[in-house]
């Protein structure tokens, strides 16, 4: 079932993806307090005559103590062309829905108004690869210890708990300040730490030939699979958050491009287990290579300076 899952869910993310590519308008609109706005451009500069019609009650800016941006809030009515209004406050990671249209606070005094007629789809595919993740952690992963398994459970939901509440102490930009701040981070640690105990393993048994290594070898693919699932939950996790923050569930920027590589050489590790097992150097050798693209993606793209000022990870 979790191989259904997994492929169809994958599937149906790549064409709704695809045609979604092909159909997605994005337009940004600039509105000021009591003026009614019909107007938008595109990516561009094309300017476009909407059906809709925009008027902005209040623009809000809130802003730390210390000066720093802390929110971003537009109240506004839309018109439709049948004469309905629709109202609405619009904030970072708060959207409102339109009929087909998205409207996201994009900077101060500008909203973003996306169409994607594909999104349905696109949210069926990552529900069914979060179901395939789940399936994948309790049959090839840690669920084959179900003591073990609820104690990392237990692990991320403490760790979810006392990081939101750090949180809410901490002077986050607008994007920041989401529900899935906490399960985005926190699930990726997780990943992190158990794919780390992959790659120790998976070293020893490149460097240390003698021992139990059937035993080694069975306990390295179980920590693979069940941070590989981690990891699928966390990128998952990641593009809700974006489609929520940006408009966009995937962007192509460089910390999203190299989670993508991540996962898909993770991936290569877990097929060529099931269906090449007599390739065990092979694969103990890939799977360092995954634990290198990990950290590219973890810490990379935080500090290598070619990153910094083009990736949204950077804070």
């Amino acid at each position: 079932m979790k191989k259904v899952f997994y492929h169809l869910g994958l599937c149906v993310v790549l064409v709704c993806a695809l045609l979604g590519s092909l159909q997605t308008q994005s337009l940004r609109i600039q509105l000021r307090e009591g003026i009614p706005e019909r107007k938008a451009v595109d990516a561009k500069g094309i300017v476009h005559d909407l059906e809709e019609t925009y008027l902005l009650h209040h623009y809000n800016q809130e802003t730390y103590d210390s000066g720093k941006p802390k929110s971003y809030r537009s109240d506004l009515s839309v018109f439709t062309a049948a004469g309905q209004e629709i109202r609405g406050t619009v904030a970072v990671n708060h959207p409102m829905k339109v009929g087909l249209w998205r409207i996201y606070q994009y900077d101060p005094g500008v909203l973003l108004l996306v169409k994607n007629p594909f999104l349905p789809g696109v949210y069926l595919g990552i529900y069914l690869m979060l179901a395939a993740a789940l399936l994948l952690l309790f049959d090839k992963g840690l669920g084959r210890n179900p003591w073990l398994l609820a104690a990392v459970l237990l692990a991320v939901g403490t760790g979810i708990y006392l990081f939101h509440g750090r949180l809410l102490s901490r002077e986050l930009v607008p994007a920041l300040q989401s529900m899935w701040y906490a399960p985005h981070v926190v699930v990726y640690m997780v990943a992190f730490t158990i794919l780390t105990g992959s790659a120790v393993l998976a070293l020893s048994l490149l460097v240390f030939p003698g021992g139990n290594r059937d035993k080694l070898w069975h306990v390295t693919d179980r920590l693979t699979c069940s941070g590989t699932a981690f990891f699928t939950v966390g990128m998952l996790f990641g593009s809700l958050w974006a489609q929520d923050a940006w408009g966009t569930y995937w962007g192509w920027d460089p910390k999203e491009t190299w989670a993508a590589i991540t996962w898909l050489v993770y991936l290569a590790c877990i097929h060529l287990r099931r269906f090449r097992p007599e390739w065990q150097k092979g694969i103990c050798l890939l799977l360092l290579l995954a634990y290198i693209c990990l950290h590219i993606c973890w810490w990379g793209i935080n500090y290598l300076p070619f990153f910094r000022g083009i990736s949204l990870h950077t804070y």
